[in-house]
């Protein structure tokens, strides 16, 4: 009880009040305007997902063919690359 009445004359004073333990409060919100994505151009979304599927087909390549086919893409092509990337995977058994 006391300890309340202490941190209310304190709070009326000026003082910052102590917290006690546990987590700290969520900040405010932000405005919908900063946190809204922005809707991409189909442009800009054909680039992503050929750029996804050329990661992916990278991930299952090891060694030399991974080598041949950034040689592609660097040379033809994203889209080239691809190609040959699913061409050289292994099929599962």
């Amino acid at each position: 009880m006391a300890e309340r009445i202490q941190a209310t004359i304190a709070g009326a004073l000026g003082s910052p009040v102590k917290r006690g333990p546990g987590r700290s409060p969520k900040p405010a919100a932000l405005p919908a305007k900063l946190t809204a994505a922005k809707n991409a151009t189909p442009k800009v979304a054909r680039a992503r997902k050929l750029q996804g599927q050329y990661l992916g087909a990278l991930k299952s390549l090891t060694g030399a063919n991974r080598a041949k086919v950034k040689a592609v893409a660097k040379e033809k092509g994203v889209a080239a690359a691809v190609k040959m990337a699913l061409s050289l995977k292994k099929p599962k058994a």
